[in-house]
């Protein structure tokens, strides 16, 4: 029986493949070196990694569960769009290279499938551990620490928080199972009360029942950097999460940005959200002052309302026809977009 495992210390990658019984690792990379032992623990030979492979740093390195093949992730010392990362297969045994494949560099580490089907670099996509071909991104590439791929990578295991189950070819989430573990920062509930939105590490869309212990997870997010705001549409169709920046995030488990602060930002940080009583519009801050009104049907933002409400919440009226800011600033919808919200 073999056993893989895979951490990123500070110092340089380290990944082990362990025989059952044995005193001593079958293989291990540590320190940008590629070791093999014998049954007896005795050292056969090692390989220095960055002499044969892309110059940079070794990031991350994983042994597939049958310690086959040794999957490596090289980030180049000066990343950008023509200098990316670069992902190698090798065969463990002979060390020969299988496939090279570039990606994005900005990822955290590796999981591979527990069938060796695909690994997943979180931030970086989703490629077949048989001949490199990219077949999916990570469905929450940002802020995910998945510690756990099923068969297929269909299904996710996040550290701490929620299993989530998520079809590669849809790319849609089919089912979310758990709870915090964290602290809750905030809470938001549906105008028909069905739905409530909880922060903690991440947010949570819950579908309520009548004993809360029931309540079933339906989809969750968080914003990039960090986050402890949440905001819900009146039907529960939509999440809005904000702190550090802003992003929407809807049940099939897709999500939108916020987009990035303008040039001219502050430090305001993105202040609670608020939805239109319809839900037609979204509203709130993004690092300044100004509010800045999103049309939910496209997630894009519809006008940008000159205002002193850094790091103050918004709200709109009953009839969706007014926006009033913490700075008691009044703005009539109609007059900043092509209809009412009424």
């Amino acid at each position: 029986m073999l056993t893989t495992v895979a951490v990123a210390p500070a110092q340089g990658a380290y990944a082990v493949a362990l025989r059952e019984g044995a005193t001593a690792p079958l293989r291990e990379v540590r320190n940008d070196t590629l070791a093999r032992y014998a049954a007896d623990g005795s050292l056969v030979d090692e390989q220095e990694l960055l002499t044969d492979f892309p110059a940079g740093k070794l990031r991350s390195a994983v042994f597939t569960p049958d310690a086959q093949q040794l999957l490596l992730g090289f980030e180049p010392d000066s990343p950008s769009g023509d200098n990316p990362g670069v992902l190698v297969a090798l065969d463990a045994e002979t060390r020969a290279e299988l496939w090279r494949k570039p990606f994005s560099p900005t990822y955290d580490d590796f999981t591979i499938a527990a069938d060796s089907s695909v690994v997943q670099i979180h931030r970086g996509g989703t490629f077949r551990v048989s001949d490199g071909e990219q077949v999916g991104t990570d469905p929450k590439g940002l802020f995910t620490v998945v510690t756990a791929l099923g068969p297929g990578g269909r299904r996710e295991l996040r550290l701490g928080e929620t299993l989530m189950e998520w079809d590669m070819q849809s790319g849609k989430q089919l089912q979310l199972y758990g709870s915090h573990t964290e602290q809750i920062r905030d809470l938001d509930i549906s105008r028909d009360g069905r739905f409530l939105a909880s922060h903690g590490d991440r947010a949570i869309v819950w579908q309520l029942n009548s004993d809360f212990a029931h309540s079933l997870p339906l989809f969750n997010g968080a914003a990039p950097d960090d986050s402890w705001n949440v905001a819900l549409a009146a039907d529960g169709s939509i999440l809005a999460v904000s702190g550090d920046n802003v992003s929407f995030f809807t049940p099939d488990g897709s999500h939108t940005y916020g987009g990035l602060p303008p040039p001219s930002a502050l430090d305001c940080l993105s202040a609670d959200y608020s939805f239109s009583p319809l839900g037609s519009w979204a509203a709130g801050t993004h690092y300044g002052n100004d509010v800045v009104l999103y049309e939910t049907a496209k997630f894009e933002p519809q006008s940008t309302l000159p205002t002193a409400n850094c790091r103050g919440g918004v709200a709109f009226s009953p009839d969706g026809s007014q926006l009033v800011t913490a700075s008691l600033e009044l703005f009539q919808i109609n007059a900043v977009t092509a209809g009412t919200d009424a």
